[in-house]
């Protein structure tokens, strides 16, 4: 039995909208990933992730010139100007407004379905065109593998290929496959935010998966860009403490930053730094050097502000 999910009402017109669009183009387009699972949570959406079966880039820009004719018969999705920005390597698009175009977003992300092989652990995959049930298998974890079609004939219906429904209800985190995190340790990190936020366990076999990627160092296996990138998203997480000291219990805390002293965690008891994620991370570095401090910046992409800023803070914890 098809299973329809609830949309928000201020959202639903505009992705109706947008589902059409892309119809018109003989292109079918989905809701995907974390959106769907927040809303079979009945959380609100954190972000706007839809899922192109087709060239993206492609069809954003007539998107982009179309935008205000689709629209001008709603009061919503209206945006006075629309930032376009494309990224080849995996042929995704994301668009920027100035102005919130629906709700709170003032982005909306669109990826072309795709499949994915990985050449060595924690390198870039080799990406080719796919399907929607290619491009669903190759996620992170089941609860993040589901799909909301927004084709008008079956609008909101839920594609859960991988039993993802089936582990939101027993709370448990799943991969796909037992190469998950061989293929890509950043999910390591990614596993403990999204534990943390929703409350979740691992499930068993994925626990054991996870225990070997730590103990074989695998994190150690990614681009120091992407091991700051994903922990920066740990550090923006509402919970810093828990998620930091579920990193450092595992192991991977070590890992990323092995001149920290772990016992630093225990002098932490704030949970909402007013500083946000750079004044967490000045207050990890507050005993070691700021070159240190510099150094790991420098293997992120930062703006130079918040660099200032946070060796200012520093200074200052």
């Amino acid at each position: 039995m098809l299973q329809k999910v609830e949309i928000p009402h201020d959202l639903a017109p505009s992705l109706k909208i947008l589902g059409n669009f892309f119809a018109r183009n003989q292109t079918d387009l989905y809701l995907v990933g974390g959106p769907v699972r927040d809303l079979l949570l009945g959380l609100m959406p954190r972000e706007i992730d839809l899922l192109v079966v087709g060239d993206a880039a492609k069809l954003c820009a007539s998107l982009k010139e179309s935008w205000t004719e689709i629209f001008v018969e709603t009061s919503q999705g209206l945006a006075r100007s629309i930032k376009m920005l494309s990224f080849k390597r995996y042929n995704t698009v994301k668009f920027q407004f100035a102005d919130p175009w629906v709700m709170n977003f003032k982005e909306i992300d669109f990826a072309s379905s795709r499949r994915e092989t990985y050449p060595e652990a924690g390198l870039p995959p080799i990406v080719f065109p796919g399907n929607l049930t290619q491009d669903l298998a190759r996620r992170d974890f089941t609860i993040n593998a589901m799909a909301l079609s927004l084709k008008a004939e079956d609008f909101t219906t839920l594609v859960d290929l991988h039993a993802g429904q089936h582990d939101l209800q027993l709370k448990v985190l799943r991969v796909l496959h037992d190469q998950s995190f061989v293929d890509d340790p950043a999910r390591l990190l990614r596993g403990i935010r999204f534990a943390t936020r929703l409350g979740f366990s691992f499930a068993t076999e994925t626990e054991d998966l996870f225990t070997q990627a730590v103990n074989q160092n695998f994190i150690k296996r990614l681009p120091p860009e992407r091991i700051f990138s994903e922990f920066r998203k740990c550090l923006e997480e509402e919970r810093v403490l828990v998620v930091l000291k579920s990193l450092a219990q595992r192991g991977i805390l070590k890992q990323i930053l092995p001149q920290l002293d772990l016992g630093r965690l225990d002098r932490l008891t704030v949970e909402e730094n007013a500083t946000g994620w750079l004044g967490w991370l000045a207050e990890l570095f507050k005993d070691l050097p700021v070159a240190a401090l510099l150094e790991f910046l420098l293997s992120g992409k930062v703006s130079r502000s918040e660099r200032e800023i946070a060796l200012d803070l520093h200074g200052k914890v």
